[in-house]
């Protein structure tokens, strides 16, 4: 399969699986992805876009046989996290709330399906690319 090809389709795995996780999480444990109240769902929205957009272009360069894991798990988890920090406070303007919710978003469920997800998409990667020699 093409590099390109590859790459698109580990993006929307880790698309798919990011919202399949956070989806599960909040059914499991009644708490809310961003649990920053009043914001909306517009800053977890744009963090997982900035997200996949990173891991993307961490994992596209052809010019490597190999993807880095750790590199894509994280660009992917650090994007997250900064992009829903601005994007809350942009939406809350507290500097308070967008800590906190980036505080509770780095050390809990929703960081580790962030890298749990961006781990596998690296890895199908991996298994997908064709050796060359």
């Amino acid at each position: 399969m093409p590099r390109r090809l590859v790459v698109a389709m580990a993006t929307v795995l880790f698309v798919a699986l990011v919202v399949c996780g956070f989806g599960f999480g909040t059914l499991l444990t009644d708490v809310d992805v961003v649990s920053a109240g009043g914001v909306g769902p517009v800053p977890g929205a744009l963090a997982v876009v900035a997200a996949a957009g990173a891991l993307a272009l961490v994992i596209l360069p052809p010019g490597r046989a190999v993807v880095a894991v750790p590199a894509a798990v994280a660009a992917a988890f650090l994007s997250y996290v900064v992009v829903l920090g601005a994007g809350v406070l942009v939406a809350s303007s507290d500097p308070a709330v967008a800590l906190s919710a980036v505080g509770r978003a780095a050390a809990s469920w929703p960081g580790i399906v962030v890298a749990g997800a961006a781990a596998l998409a690296a890895l199908s990667v991996r298994v997908f690319t064709p050796r060359r020699g």
